[in-house]
């Protein structure tokens, strides 16, 4: 038993492949190289996958701070800057002449930050990324709101779950500092398991077959739970990559390729969210 227990934390220590890797490098050239497509959330995104790499966000960052202050009045939209600035080293109390943090805060009310689960989560991890306190009663709606064993995109319990929602939701409590034994986290990645096609990934809402998003989304959240990325859905991934470096949404599924290459780069050298954190929080802007 013990020896069974010893070989399972190797398995899940196992670093990304020479080939995973290397696919993620050209999909960071990729993303590097593209032109900013004027949209926050597209360029949060970017700028997280280019720090999952250890690299810095280059043209994407500076669009993101153009676009910042106006992108981010919503928890979710905030909460996803917030991410991006820390990965970078930037201070999210004063990013853009933004206080990121407060707007996160601005829409918390009864345990809930905005208006959906991907607010929830998002707003959880940022705040653990930024050293901020995350309210205990967030983290206690977030473990409520699981259904049928993952969850679904509404707060209100309107929706089955899905694969993308369920993903981002382990990566919130496991960030906010749930261990990867509380049984939310176990029950959720018990679900995330069942999901999985045959193939080895995963499909979204739109079905057709296995797609990068929710495949790369939940390895991700298997990795931040203290489980293995899996073998299969990591070569699913792999072949999704186009010649230019790009990552296509799925075989058979048209998509944004900005998606689906800022989701593909982290998930394939297994890097959840946060990418890093601060040690204290940051002084907002015109702070003494």
């Amino acid at each position: 038993m013990i020896a069974a227990a010893l070989a399972a934390v190797l398995v899940a220590l196992v670093p990304p492949s020479p080939a995973d890797r290397a696919a993620a490098g050209r999909g960071g050239d990729w993303i590097a190289a593209r032109t900013p497509a004027g949209a926050g959330g597209v360029e949060a995104d970017a700028v997280v996958a280019l720090a999952a790499l250890g690299r810095p966000g280059g043209e994407r960052l500076r669009a993101l701070v153009r676009l910042a202050p106006a992108y981010t009045q919503a928890p979710g939209p905030a909460a996803k800057t917030v991410l991006a600035a820390v990965a970078v080293g930037r201070n999210p109390r004063c990013f853009a002449g933004v206080d990121l943090v407060s707007r996160i805060r601005a829409g918390y009310a009864d345990g809930v930050f905005g208006a959906s689960i991907w607010d929830q989560s998002l707003s959880l991890a940022a705040l653990h990324a930024a050293a901020e306190p995350v309210p205990p009663a967030a983290l206690k709606r977030l473990r409520s709101l699981r259904r049928d064993g993952g969850w679904g995109f509404s707060v209100v319990r309107e929706d089955s779950d899905d694969v993308d929602s369920t993903a981002i939701a382990l990566m919130a409590l496991r960030a906010a500092g749930a261990p990867a034994s509380d049984p939310a986290v176990r029950a959720g990645v018990a679900w995330l398991l069942r999901e999985r096609l045959p193939s080895g990934g995963w499909r979204g809402a739109a079905g057709a077959g296995a797609n990068a998003n929710s495949t790369g989304l939940a390895i991700r959240a298997l990795v931040a739970s203290d489980r293995p990325a899996p073998a299969a859905a990591v070569r699913i991934l792999r072949g999704l990559q186009q010649p230019d470096g790009s990552f296509a949404l799925a075989a058979a599924l048209s998509g944004s390729a900005d998606l689906a290459t800022s989701e593909s780069v982290p998930a394939l050298v297994q890097r959840p969210w946060p990418i890093g954190g601060r040690g204290s929080p940051g002084r907002p802007c015109g702070a003494r």
